[in-house]
């Protein structure tokens, strides 16, 4: 298993409409922008890499997933992808981390977007 693959398997849900939420841990089921944003950074690296599309396509998967988490008021959060409770949340070191994750990948991978 390549380790794109392990960490898919154990750290990524998905939702039916808006793609990919990373958790922080495989203890709490919380998935949270910074670390999706961190994915993205990997499958963009993976994608220079190799040239292969679907890691290009992963990545904007993610991005979209992130960025349709910015509310109205410019806040991040992180949600409860399963509705176990139907929460949303701000974890405000979080969401300020995200958005330089962000910029980086812009800086990085421009071509991708």
């Amino acid at each position: 298993m390549k380790l794109e693959e392990w960490i898919e398997a154990c750290f990524i849900a998905y939702w039916k409409d808006k793609g990919p939420a990373v958790y922080e841990q495989t203890a709490c089921y919380v998935p949270m922008n910074c670390h999706t944003s961190h994915w993205a950074l990997v499958l963009g690296a993976l994608h220079e890499a190799t040239g292969k599309k679907i890691y290009r396509d992963a990545a904007r998967s993610a991005l979209n997933t992130v960025t349709w988490n910015i509310g109205p008021d410019g806040r991040t959060e992180y949600v409860d992808v399963f509705n176990k409770g139907g929460w949303r949340s701000c974890w405000y070191s979080l969401a300020f981390s995200q958005f330089g994750l962000l910029l980086e990948f812009v800086q990085e991978y421009p071509k991708l977007l």
